[in-house]
């Protein structure tokens, strides 16, 4: 009798952004990740924002990319697209894939709340997908 064994890959989460409180419209950035550190892997941001005021006046994300670590930021190719957060109580989720740019290996998110009564909380993960998943 022979056994037949298979390797199976699973899902990872890297945490970029802890939960981080906004409170005006300062931007607030998450932690790089190189996409090369992820070979043949899909890259799916999770970005959470969660309105702690009903009064609140929402925000934006956007997802940049560099060709060096810390260096100049440009928005991202994504495989969707972002919409502002409401300017209401509640929690926004959104999920977006990350189209990986070889000349532009470095990636974050960033939150600008849309004026001083921003009143929100932040996290941000990356999903690593493997292939056969």
């Amino acid at each position: 009798m022979t056994a037949n064994w298979a390797v199976h890959e699973s899902l990872s989460v890297v945490d970029l952004l802890a939960p981080t409180n906004v409170t005006d419209a300062t931007p607030v950035e998450s932690t790089d990740f190189d996409v090369r550190s992820y070979p043949g892997k899909r890259l799916v941001l999770v970005l959470v924002a969660t309105e702690t005021n009903a009064g609140n006046t929402g925000g934006v994300w956007t997802v940049v990319e560099s060709a060096t670590d810390g260096g100049t930021y440009t928005a991202c190719t994504l495989g969707g697209a972002l919409v502002a957060t409401p300017a209401s109580a509640g929690t926004n989720v959104q999920k977006v894939s990350v189209l990986p740019n070889p000349a532009k290996p470095f990636v974050h998110a960033v939150y600008t709340g849309a004026d001083a009564s921003a009143e929100v909380v932040l996290t941000v993960a990356l999903i690593v997908v493997p292939t056969n998943i």
